[in-house]
């Protein structure tokens, strides 16, 4: 028995920070530039600035989740890889081939889990087959 379709586990793009247009430096910006090139005759609405805060604090806060979220992502994978020690799988090399082996061992990259086949290296994503044991079944 074959659990297949694990290419999808692992993207080339896990981080989620810094992947909105306008960013906090930007938005720091631009609300600086407002508050130096306003009318003082004609100050800004109160309720509008408190509508600036709020849209920071909530950017500021979808950063720190965002984060959090690569940081969860990258363990689910580690955790994924371990599985996957001692385990039958079929991996796609570059060329497209189909490789059968058993998980030897694992390395952890900055590009992600490397696990380990008949002596080569592969990433997480070339696993496209995971053999059960008998026992599983």
């Amino acid at each position: 028995m074959y659990i297949t379709g694990l290419s999808s586990i692992d993207s080339s793009n896990s981080s989620m920070v810094n992947s909105s247009a306008l960013d906090k430096n930007a938005f720091l910006q631009l609300l600086a530039a407002q508050l130096q090139y306003q009318d003082p005759s004609n100050p800004q609405d109160s309720s509008e600035w408190i509508g600036q805060m709020t849209s920071f604090a909530i950017l500021e806060q979808l950063q720190g989740i965002s984060t959090s979220l690569s940081y969860f992502y990258d363990a689910e994978k580690q955790f994924q890889a371990i599985q996957m020690l001692g385990k039958e799988v079929a991996v796609t090399d570059p060329d497209g081939n189909t490789i059968e082996g058993t998980v030897q061992s694992l390395r952890f990259s900055s590009e992600g889990p490397m696990v380990k086949i008949n002596n080569v290296e592969y990433a997480l994503g070339q696993v496209q087959e995971i053999k059960l044991s008998e026992s599983q079944d």
